[in-house]
């Protein structure tokens, strides 16, 4: 990989359209380009050339895209710089795209939403957690929890990108169905309930979602399944449930034959009675 380190007009620089980061903090970024303005770009940005964008875009000139230091670049915007210090690279699509997405999960402040997006995103090229977790310094389990935090519904995922969620309260909303992170990220938001405490609730309310076994209720399985599907709205939620209990179902009914095989036949009277319900009548009788 060849690199040189240019001064580049701020008009030849344009940011990526892949970068995984949206948010920018104005007062941050405000606080950046008066140092900035002050004492020039410290740390140069690290750009790609792209001659093919370079025939396309208006004015015809050079064109580079950002790999890293948008925020670097939006500054320098604001302190009205001409051009700023860059590393140039030479890189393609991919390597650009992985590079974005390990400094953003290696970003100190980074949103957890933005942070979860970008691991899920990089997880689709190197598909092994464990080589994730190296590159970007945190624990295979760090990465696996965080890229589950795609799979939450819109509201809460919303709640979570302004912050008024945490990511603790939005992992503790992972097991449950969106219907249900829908209601309950609308608690959090107007009850703020600590973290320990939206644990307890939703442990509580799915020990009392669990629906007794047949055994000594006498609900049959078609009962059963019509219960669960009461506080289940997934349907493979809801076929799970069902295989379940068919399965334990069978599974008790072989321990209550194999029980029966094993119990020995009481010896019969006269008339087809045990004989201890014959001993109860003979003493009944001398009574």
């Amino acid at each position: 990989m060849t690199e040189t380190i240019e001064q580049i007009p701020m008009d030849q620089i344009h940011e990526s359209k892949f970068n995984p980061r949206k948010h920018f903090d104005k007062a941050e970024l405000a606080e950046l380009a008066e140092s900035i303005a002050a004492q020039g770009v410290l740390q140069p940005l690290t750009v790609r050339y792209v001659p093919e964008l370079a025939e396309i875009i208006p004015p015809r000139h050079n064109y580079y895209e950002i790999v890293l230091g948008a925020r670097r670049f939006r500054a320098a915007k604001l302190a009205k710089l001409g051009s700023v210090p860059c590393i140039v690279r030479e890189m393609d699509a991919t390597a650009v795209r992985e590079a974005q997405l390990v400094e953003n999960a290696q970003r100190v402040g980074v949103s957890p939403l933005e942070e979860a997006e970008a691991l899920a995103e990089l997880h689709r090229t190197v598909a092994d957690t464990r080589e994730i977790a190296s590159r970007i310094g945190k624990s295979v389990r760090y990465v696996e929890v965080a890229i589950q935090l795609c799979a939450l519904s819109a509201p809460v995922k919303k709640a979570l990108g302004e912050g008024t969620i945490t990511k603790s309260h939005a992992q503790e909303l992972l097991p449950l169905p969106a219907k249900k992170q829908a209601e309950m990220v609308q608690r959090l938001a107007k009850e703020k309930i600590p973290v320990s405490k939206l644990r307890e609730k939703i442990s509580a309310k799915r020990s009392q979602k669990e629906i007794p076994r047949s055994r000594g209720t006498g609900m049959s399985a078609q009962s059963e399944i019509l219960l669960r599907s009461v506080y289940s709205d997934s349907p493979t939620q809801l076929a799970s449930d069902a295989i379940l209990y068919l399965e334990k179902a069978a599974s008790n009914l072989q321990k209550v034959q194999a029980a029966i095989a094993q119990t020995p036949a009481r010896p019969k009277g006269k008339h087809g009675q045990t004989s201890r319900r014959k001993t109860r009548k003979t003493k009944s009788k001398k009574r």
